[in-house]
C-alpha cells in the first residue's frame, strides 16, 4: 500500500507540472498568505504558570460520571512515525525521523484509552476515539483506516467493552499540496464531529485533541480553543521538532494557555499522561498503566529515545508525590 500511495503522489505531482504548474513556486507564493490567515485566526498564547498547569481545567475535567471525554487524534507523527518521508520537498505525513516509518509510539494506545474512560461510572460506556487526519480522501482505497487496520485493533486491545476507533475524518489532495491548509481542514472535521455527537445525543464532558508539532496540528488545536473554549479540555502536542541539522530539541516547547485552554507538549506518552494527571484528566492508576504500557512496548536501543522515556518516568513520579 505504501508503494501505491507513493506512486499516486508522484502522479499528482506530474499532472500538475503537465498543466504548467510549478508546485514549488505555487506553494512558496501562497505560504505568506496562509501564514497571515493563521496569524489572524490565532491568539498569541501566554506561558502556562505552574498553578494554572495544575488547575486550569480540573473543574471541567472531573465533570459528571455520566459524561465522557471525546478524544480526537491525528495519526502521522502522533500515533505512528512518518519517518520524515517526502517527495519533491513535500512531506508525506510528518517530519519525525527518530522512529522507523510506520512504527507506533510506545504507550499511545493506552493513553487514548485512559483519557476516553477517565472519570466514568462503571455502567457508562466511553465514547469511541475519533481520528482527524490530513490523509487524502481521494486515496482512501489505499489509506483508509478500516476497523481491521492495526491502529483500530491496537486501540481495541487497550480499551474496555468494545471501545476503540469511531469516526475517521479525512483531508484531501489539496492539503497535501498546500500543507498550510491542514489546520483549517482538521478544524472543519472537528466541527463535523461535534455536530455528529449532538445529533446522536452523546453526553460529552469535553474534547481533547492529540496531535504533534510537525505539520499544523498546533494551529488546528488553537482554532478549536479559540472557537469552543468551553468545550475544549486540552490540546496535547507530541514534540517532533528539531534544531537545524536534524538534531532533536533538548527541551520540549513551553506549555501555554490559548483562550483559557492548556496547550501541553510532550516527548513521550508517559509525559503526556503525567500532564493529563496534573490537569485532572487522569488519576494516578491511569498514569501507572500508561507507564507500564510504554515500557512494555519499547523495543529499541537504549539511546536518546530511552533517555526521554526515563526522564518522563521521573516527572511522573513527582506527580505521585504531589
Amino acid at each position: 500500500k505504501t508503494r501505491v500511495v507513493l506512486h499516486l503522489y508522484v502522479v499528482v505531482f506530474i499532472l500538475l507540472h503537465a498543466r504548467g504548474v510549478d508546485l514549488a513556486k505555487v506553494r512558496s507564493a501562497t505560504r505568506p498568505f496562509s501564514s497571515r490567515i493563521f496569524q489572524i485566526l490565532r491568539r498569541s498564547g501566554r506561558p502556562l504558570p505552574a498553578s494554572e498547569h495544575k488547575s486550569s481545567t480540573r473543574a471541567r475535567a472531573i465533570g459528571s460520571g455520566e459524561h465522557a471525554i471525546q478524544v480526537m487524534s491525528d495519526i502521522d507523527d502522533t500515533v505512528k512515525s512518518s519517518g520524515g518521508a517526502k517527495i519533491a520537498d513535500v512531506y508525506l505525513g510528518g517530519i519525525d525521523t527518530r522512529y522507523p516509518r510506520g512504527d507506533f509510539y510506545p504507550g499511545v494506545f493506552q493513553f487514548g484509552a485512559e483519557l476516553s474512560k477517565a472519570g466514568l461510572q462503571s455502567d457508562t460506556s466511553a465514547v469511541p476515539l475519533a481520528i482527524l487526519t490530513a490523509r487524502a480522501k481521494e486515496f482512501k482505497f489505499a489509506l483508509e483506516i478500516k476497523p481491521t487496520h492495526k491502529i483500530c485493533s491496537n486501540y481495541r486491545k487497550r480499551g474496555e467493552n468494545g471501545w476503540g476507533v469511531g469516526s475517521v475524518l479525512y483531508g484531501s489532495v489539496r492539503e497535501w499540496i498546500f500543507q498550510e491548509m491542514m489546520a483549517e481542514r482538521k478544524f472543519q472535521n472537528f466541527e463535523i464531529l461535534r455536530q455528529e455527537n449532538e445529533r446522536e445525543g452523546k453526553k460529552i464532558r469535553g474534547y481533547v485533541f492529540i496531535g504533534d508539532t510537525g505539520l499544523y496540528d498546533r494551529q488546528a488545536g488553537e482554532m478549536m480553543c479559540e472557537s469552543y473554549p468551553d468545550q475544549m479540555l486540552a490540546v496535547f502536542l507530541h514534540d517532533v521538532g528539531a534544531r537545524e541539522g536534524g538534531e532533536k530539541r533538548a527541551v520540549v516547547p513551553q506549555d501555554y494557555m490559548c483562550n483559557g485552554v492548556p496547550i501541553l507538549h510532550f516527548n513521550t506518552y508517559i509525559g503526556a499522561a503525567a500532564k493529563a494527571m496534573s490537569q485532572g484528566l487522569l488519576d494516578e492508576n491511569a498514569l501507572k498503566r500508561v507507564i507500564n504500557a510504554t515500557l512494555e512496548e519499547y523495543s529499541y536501543k537504549k539511546d536518546s529515545r530511552w533517555i526521554e522515556i526515563m526522564g518522563d518516568v521521573e516527572m511522573a513520579k513527582k506527580c505521585y508525590e504531589e
